[in-house]
């Protein structure tokens, strides 16, 4: 993708995508819990009550909002074939834009699998209160759930938010409640494995459409849940994950001045067939864009490579331009 240019003047958004293999893609076919677990045990505390989150202001003389895709292009991403959805949306003023699969970007959605430590992560940081107040072991837990995708990481992360919210049902409730503030209002955090032997938590069972993925991690980049050092923290995060850069939105091509940050997940669902997912934040300011990508194959390879076939779409056909800040209403 090039580098968001703060003019009047459109560029075209764009990527360059390479599917890897060797090192990065044998931990992937270790599955999505693939890493160690990190040294140390988090021990409960006293939540902190969140601070209140000011509204971004808007960007004085910047182009009124426009759509990231023309209408034409729903055809073309229909080509790509069946059992894959995309949901896209700039950080700044404009619309989410959805296209493919309706059972995958809309409700009821994909399971999260481990793109929902996103969340996780955001609701540790609230109940502590500021990032200055995570213990270092929380952020070893942080930075191993969003950076290596380590599953005993975003448990121990878990078990935290049940202590501090009264057991599975309350912590889960209260990402719940952490998703509706970003504007989804119909994702409920699963409680269970949904009937999935195939699962490793209870929270990567939910069912996420793509496009209520892109609205919450939409208001993450906007700074409306964590404030501005919380949003630096997590997205500083997911801009160093390390086993996701040979497919998807890992794969862009991007000069040294672009942030690209994202999480994949992925998993072997009930009926034997994969769930592969990636969501992410490509460049920074008003004018990135918030991307979430869902494919259905009979196995990991196949997934990843029709995610990677939907970033190579986007990166064709979606153009940008400089955007006024969005508010948090």
């Amino acid at each position: 993708m090039t580098p968001v240019v703060r003019t009047a003047l459109p560029v075209v958004l764009t990527f360059v995508f390479a599917f890897g293999a060797g090192a990065a893609g044998a931990a992937l076919l270790r599955g999505d819990d693939g890493a160690a677990q990190p040294t140390g045990v988090t021990s409960p505390t006293t939540a902190v009550p969140t601070t209140t989150i000011a509204t971004p202001k808007p960007i004085p003389n910047a182009q009124p909002a426009r759509r990231l895709l023309p209408s034409q292009a729903r055809s073309s991403f229909g080509s790509l074939g069946p059992g894959l959805a995309l949901a896209v949306a700039p950080v700044g003023r404009g619309s989410i834009q959805v296209f493919g699969d309706r059972s995958l970007r809309a409700s009821p959605g994909g399971h999260a699998w481990s793109t929902m430590k996103i969340a996780l992560v955001a609701q540790l940081v609230l109940d502590r209160g500021r990032v200055s107040r995570l213990t270092a072991v929380q952020r070893g837990h942080a930075k191993a759930a969003l950076t290596v995708s380590d599953n005993a990481a975003a448990a121990a992360i878990f078990e935290q938010l049940k202590a501090d919210h009264g057991g599975l049902e309350g912590a889960s409730a209260k990402v719940t409640e952490l998703l509706q503030r970003a504007g989804d209002g119909a994702t409920q955090v699963s409680q269970t494995t949904d009937g999935n032997p195939n699962a490793v938590s209870t929270y990567g069972q939910t069912h996420w459409p793509a496009s209520a993925a892109v609205r919450f991690l939409r208001a993450l980049a906007r700074g409306c849940i964590l404030g501005e050092d919380g949003t630096r923290y997590e997205l500083g995060l997911m801009a160093g994950v390390r086993e996701e850069r040979g497919w998807g939105i890992g794969a862009a091509g991007y000069d040294g001045d672009i942030r690209v940050a994202f999480k994949g997940g992925w998993g072997q669902e009930a009926d034997n067939s994969w769930l592969v997912r990636q969501l992410g934040v490509v460049g920074t300011g008003p004018g990135a864009v918030v991307i979430a990508i869902v494919a259905r194959a009979p196995s990991l390879a196949v997934g990843q490579a029709r995610v990677t076939a939907a970033a190579q779409w986007l990166r064709a056909h979606a153009v940008t331009s400089a955007r006024a800040a969005a508010g948090c209403g």
